[in-house]
């Protein structure tokens, strides 16, 4: 109640501030550079941190201006969720950009199922999954969880890490009741370039307890 009766831009300078501290501590503790985006949704904040990596932060103002100004110009493929094949999909259309995507929102809704072509007209306004409730393409195709690890590790270190990642990679699948088939290490270098293994397990066999699905990292690691 506090800070809705204040006006967007107090709000938006303390929010800015506090993210900038929380910046500055992780550099400190970790000597990791970090980026950080602020704006009224997950969807946007996502990309509003992308474009101030490595080491920076972007604000996006809680208004449809605001939100066009930043969003619009973008490439499709800036908005996470449109990977290549959607992206050559619109491109044959002439939907390079997201004012294109919004522009064509008729042709949207031919060219893809329900589902996808909703994602993408929330898309073209700024409006993530979060903002509706919904998922934001059909039935859960993954799941992860990341974190950050400290330069010069031992393996011990590494593989103890990795287990507790494990751990809670487990419980949100039971929470979710998911099954995997295929396991993933993605690391992200210091170059900021991105690594990524895969596994799958025989047809038939599916993982979800913390000591396969560590058991099958620390291998992926190894090799």
């Amino acid at each position: 109640k506090i800070l809705s009766s204040l006006p967007d831009r107090v709000c938006a300078a303390a929010a800015a501030r506090t993210v900038n501290e929380m910046r500055s501590r992780v550099r400190e503790r970790t000597g990791l550079t970090c980026s950080a985006g602020l704006a009224p949704n997950f969807l946007l904040a996502k990309i509003a941190s992308d474009a101030r990596k490595p080491d920076g932060q972007y604000l996006v103002s809680p208004s449809n201006d605001a939100v066009n100004h930043f969003l619009h110009p973008l490439p499709v493929r800036k908005v996470g969720g449109i990977g290549r094949v959607r992206d050559k999909i619109l491109g044959a259309f002439g939907i390079k950009n997201v004012k294109d995507l919004y522009r064509e929102r008729a042709l949207v809704r031919l060219l893809f199922k329900e589902a996808s072509a909703s994602f993408l007209l929330r898309a073209s306004v700024g409006c993530s999954s979060s903002d509706s409730g919904e998922s934001d393409d059909g039935p859960q195709k993954g799941i992860g969880k990341e974190r950050t690890f400290r330069a010069g590790q031992s393996w011990a270190e590494t593989v103890s890490r990795l287990e507790d990642i494990a751990l809670g990679l487990s419980e949100a699948m039971q929470k979710k009741e998911l099954w995997a088939r295929t396991v993933t290490v993605k690391a992200k270098l210091h170059t900021f370039d991105v690594v990524n293994r895969s596994r799958s397990v025989p047809r038939g066999v599916f993982l979800q307890s913390a000591q396969d699905l560590a058991a099958h990292a620390t291998s992926i690691l190894d090799e």
